[in-house]
Formats: C-alpha cells, sequence, structure tokens
C-alpha cells in the first residue's frame, strides 16, 4: 500500500480523512462543502474555501476536525527527530506550512542565514500573571538595601509570578528562573521587562498604581503577561541554542556614543554661558530650558512680533533680550550647529535601533509576544514575524556578536 510523502498517510488513511473531512464540512457549512469538495483540498487550510486568517484557520480546523492553532504563542524544541525529518520530507515534497503544521505540529525556526530547524508551538491557553505575587517583586537597588539591613528578601521565581504550566512541562527550569522588578533606571530607558542568561534572572515592570480601575488593571496585566512571554522566549533560546536577543547598543559604533556624550556636555555648557548672560546684565535667568527658549528665539528670528503672540511674560522678556544683544545671535548659531550633530546621533540610533529589530531571536521573541497579544495565531510561526525572514540578522559587524 503506497504511502504519500506529504502527509506521511497512506491511501486508505488519505481517502479516510478526506471523507471524514467532507461529511463534517457537510455538517458546518450546511452542504457547501459537498459542491466545492472537487476543487478544495480539505487537509490544506491555506487552501479551505479561500478563507484566509484567524477566523479561515478556525472554520477548517471545526470542519476538517483538526486542531486549531489558538493559543500556541511560544515556540520550542523538544522536537523528536522522526517528526522533524517527516516534516522536513513533507517540505521538500512542496507542502504548505499550514500542512506540514496539521499534519505534525511544528513550524520553521530559522537559526542562520538561509537555515532553519522544525519547532512546536507551545499552548499559551491560561498564561496569566499572579498579581499577589507581582506585588511582591523588588527591584534590585531595594533589594541590596534590604539586605545590609539584613531584612529577608523573599527568592520568587517566574513559575511564581506567570502561570504557564504548558511551558512548565516543556521547560520545567524556566519556571525556576529568578524574579525581581525593574528599576527606576531601567523603567527611564523604557525597559518593559529582561532576561540576563548569565545571571538566571528575569525582570518585568509593576502595575502602574496610578491605572486602577478593573479594566485598566486587567489590560495592564495582559501586557505584562505577553512581556513575560516575550523574554521566556529568550529563555528558550538560551536552552535550544538558537539564535538570542540583544540590544540597540550592540550596533552603536563608538564614534556615536563619543558624539553623543559632546552633545550631552555642550548643551549643557551653552545653558550654562546663556543662564550667565542674563545674569552678568541683572536679568533674572531663564527656567524653561534651553531648548524652549532658543526655538521661541528661533521663531521670533523667523517671524518677528507675531511669534510673541502665545509666549508668557516671561519667555518674551527673555528672547527680547536675546534679540537686544549680539551674544544672541552667537548663541544661536551655537546651538544650531549642537543640534545638527544631535540631528546626526539620531539618526545613527535609529539605524542601530533599525538593527535591533532585525536581530533573529528578537524578531522571534515579539513574534511570541505579539500572537498572544493579538490572538492571530499562525499556522507558520515565521509568519508572525514583524521582519522578513530574509533581513533577520544573526551576527552584527561589531566586536560584540549576536549570536
Amino acid at each position: 500500500m503506497a504511502t504519500s510523502a506529504i502527509t506521511g498517510l497512506t491511501d486508505e488513511q488519505q481517502a479516510q480523512r478526506q471523507r471524514l473531512a467532507s461529511k463534517r464540512g457537510q455538517s458546518f457549512f450546511g452542504g457547501l462543502a459537498e459542491g466545492v469538495g472537487s476543487f478544495i483540498d480539505p487537509t490544506d487550510p491555506l487552501n479551505y474555501l479561500g478563507v484566509a486568517g484567524k477566523v479561515g484557520r478556525g472554520l477548517f480546523a471545526a470542519a476538517a476536525g483538526l486542531r486549531n492553532t489558538d493559543a500556541q504563542a511560544l515556540i520550542g524544541g523538544n522536537v523528536a527527530p522522526e517528526l522533524a525529518a517527516r516534516a522536513s520530507n513533507m517540505l521538500s515534497s512542496g507542502a504548505s506550512p499550514g500542512r506540514i503544521f496539521q499534519e505534525t505540529g511544528l513550524s520553521r525556526v530559522p537559526i542562520s542565514e538561509g537555515k532553519f530547524t522544525w519547532g512546536k508551538t507551545i499552548d499559551d491557553t491560561g498564561a496569566s500573571v499572579n498579581q499577589d505575587t507581582l506585588a511582591k517583586l523588588k527591584d534590585n537597588v531595594t533589594k541590596v538595601s534590604l539586605q545590609r539591613q539584613q531584612v529577608p528578601v523573599e527568592n520568587i521565581l517566574l513559575k511564581d509570578v506567570l502561570n504557564h504550566p504548558s511551558l512548565y512541562k516543556e521547560y520545567p527550569e524556566i519556571g525556576n528562573i529568578r524574579m525581581e522588578q525593574v528599576n527606576g533606571f531601567q523603567a527611564m530607558g523604557g525597559v518593559q521587562g529582561f532576561y540576563d542568561a548569565a545571571a538566571g534572572l528575569m525582570g518585568m515592570k509593576k502595575l502602574n498604581p496610578y491605572m486602577m480601575k478593573p479594566e485598566q488593571v486587567a489590560s495592564q496585566l495582559k501586557e505584562l503577561t505577553s512581556t513575560l512571554l516575550h523574554e521566556s522566549q529568550h529563555a528558550i533560546q538560551n536552552i535550544e541554542k538558537w539564535p538570542r536577543g540583544g540590544s540597540s547598543t550592540e550596533f552603536s559604533l563608538e564614534s556615536t556614543k563619543k558624539a553623543e556624550e559632546q552633545v550631552n556636555w555642550a548643551k549643557k555648557s551653552l545653558d550654562q554661558a546663556v543662564k550667565s548672560a542674563f545674569v552678568s546684565a541683572g536679568q533674572k535667568p531663564p527656567i524653561g530650558g534651553l531648548d524652549n527658549l532658543m526655538q521661541s528665539f528661533v521663531q521670533f528670528q523667523n517671524e518677528g512680533d507675531k511669534a510673541l503672540k502665545f509666549l508668557n511674560e516671561d519667555t518674551v522678556r527673555n528672547v527680547k533680550f536675546l534679540a537686544n544683544k549680539n551674544i544672541g545671535k552667537q548663541f544661536l548659531e551655537t546651538y544650531g550647529r549642537i543640534n545638527k550633530t544631535a540631528d546626526k546621533v539620531a539618526t545613527r540610533n535609529a539605524q542601530a535601533f533599525e538593527k535591533y529589530k532585525n536581530i533573529a531571536g528578537e524578531a522571534q521573541a515579539r513574534a511570541a509576544q505579539n500572537q498572544f497579544s493579538t490572538g492571530d495565531y499562525r499556522f507558520d510561526f515565521t509568519t508572525s514575524y514583524d521582519k522578513p525572514i530574509e533581513n533577520l540578522i544573526y551576527r552584527d559587524p561589531f566586536p560584540s556578536t549576536v549570536k
């Protein structure tokens, strides 16, 4: 009896599956499936009735008797060799990602340029943050302070904060990662969460105490859950030796960092020079900040008194003082030169951030996070990447290597 290279099923099994899918389809679609059965392959969810997206995949799963991909956010390894070989054979035979997933439960995982391995999605049904345990998290600064006072600090693990039995079944060690709160400096830098593989540590923000309405708390908890899924995907990458995540600083040139430091120093120096000029003339120094003053002065230079119409009295007085002093023009020229350098620094930082977003491990972690956040789960995990597979970065051109 012949066996299909694509599905791995015998002719008899394939025929039975076709009959079962058609029968269920007739019941589900009120007979519509029987009419289209002659040109629709019910084993391929991506072709079923030409319906695309989450709804189409759900309809296919219900009609054809196959499991849906709902609630499959994370992707992991631990794939049986024979199952991976079957998926590879199906791919070589031209099977679609949807068919491969339905027959094997596997999706592609890019591991280097032009190469991939097979991974299996992990059910995230019921994944949630334990609000009571979350409230007990301490940041590293607070923990050190308490320990110096000989106050015990509770050792909180990921499994205490994130309810996710399917993840811990596949990777028990991930549940034992130590947790702490993102500290104030990290939060100011926009850090939502982090994973430090070397330290075996994961961090996350806590609930915003100023947004405590029930619906706001629910929204925050879902967002925090998605953040932990992102970081948990990085933990899986560390275990599986898949491409890891990274930081935009890994792509920042040393010359850019030095230029940024010089810009900050120059702005502080100019601000001090401007204030000194006011004090030397017996004037009250401006308190609104250098950027606001210089921008108002530029507008006055271009538009005259019209630009002063909506400014407060102090700013009007400061702008007119600069306009009546030759030094004001010198300040403006210096400010312009500083801003040109600042713009170049900003452009380079933006380029570095775009490269960071293309790091393979980061794209993968965002895909897991986005699938959970949006509920848009895919048969082929890589189609959830927000960056083209061909643009992914596995190594950066600088001394720090993204592996």
